[in-house]
């Protein structure tokens, strides 16, 4: 059998137990570190996705936005948004009501409802 050699002062140093402790906290340090690294970078992508969406949107409301002033630069787009927002007509314009014949019927009947009982609450009051 061969016989071991007497181990240095170095060697014991190194593998004693207060070392190889400290050794295992950094590398919990390390891991910790690497965990929270982790995280954020899922966190940032997840945001980032999120601004992305964002920005499209604003990109399309941009595109909105220019295409109307675009029209509100000629006399033809200042008139369609004057005509959408207020009930104006220009000289010489009227107006034509267009009436289905099934919301024409239910309106006089409601008429002619509200006139009976007009009516009858005049027979009541008078007296």
């Amino acid at each position: 059998m061969a016989k071991s050699q007497p181990r240095s002062p170095l060697w014991r140093i190194l593998y004693s137990r207060p070392v190889i402790w400290l050794l295992c906290l950094v590398a919990l340090w390390g891991v910790r570190s690497l965990w929270v690294a982790y995280t954020r970078d899922r966190q940032v992508i997840g945001n980032r996705e999120e601004v992305e969406l964002a920005l499209n949107k604003l990109e399309e409301r941009k595109q909105t936005l220019e295409r109307d002033i675009s029209l509100l630069k000629t006399d033809r787009g200042v008139e369609e948004q004057i005509r959408e927002k207020f009930p104006v007509v220009k000289e010489g314009e009227g107006v034509i009501n267009i009436v289905s014949a099934e919301a024409s019927t239910s309106n006089l009947s409601q008429t002619a409802s509200i006139g009976f009982w007009s009516w009858l609450w005049g027979m009541f009051k008078s007296n």
